[in-house]
């Protein structure tokens, strides 16, 4: 085979490589779309607060700084999730179990910490002002505000 032919060879398993993984990285483990927010990048940051009971709860400082700065994080003890990505940014990226998984707290549509529903409470979730049913799903945006309640039945 000539040098050219392999070249050409290789060019093509490039390119036919590339292909695949873009569709695999455009789809989540479920086989749902992943769908691009941005190209570039964002800097964005959305305010969830935590009620167990009627008590707020503290979100701490530097959840995801530390040896790595992962691009969702805190700065400050104040609530804000901060998303700053410098790459591309799909829906999965910046879901709002994602901040949950940094954070190693437990939040789904059944628990918020080791709260879960049953006879003693349920948890609800609000997005700027409106209850919403998505949950650990829910794609945080700029200028969220987020609260995840649990509250006595």
């Amino acid at each position: 085979m000539s040098k050219k032919a392999i070249l050409v060879a290789i060019i093509l398993a490039a390119i036919a490589g590339f292909f695949i993984w873009y569709s695999a990285a455009s789809k989540t483990s479920n086989g749902e779309n992943n769908k691009l927010i941005s190209k570039n990048g964002i800097h964005w940051h959305s305010e969830l607060s935590i009620y167990i009971k009627g008590e707020k709860q503290e979100i701490p400082a530097n959840v995801g700084i530390g040896a790595i700065h992962l691009p969702l994080h805190t700065h400050e003890a104040d609530n804000i999730i901060h998303m700053e990505f410098s790459r591309a940014v799909r829906e999965n990226d910046i879901k709002l179990s994602q901040f949950f998984k940094i954070w190693k707290k437990r939040f789904d549509s059944n628990c918020i910490f080791e709260f879960c529903n049953g006879e003693t409470g349920k948890v609800k979730m609000f997005i700027n002002g409106k209850e919403s049913g998505e949950f650990e799903n829910y794609i945080m945006r700029d200028n969220d505000k987020i609260e995840i309640k649990y509250e006595p039945r």
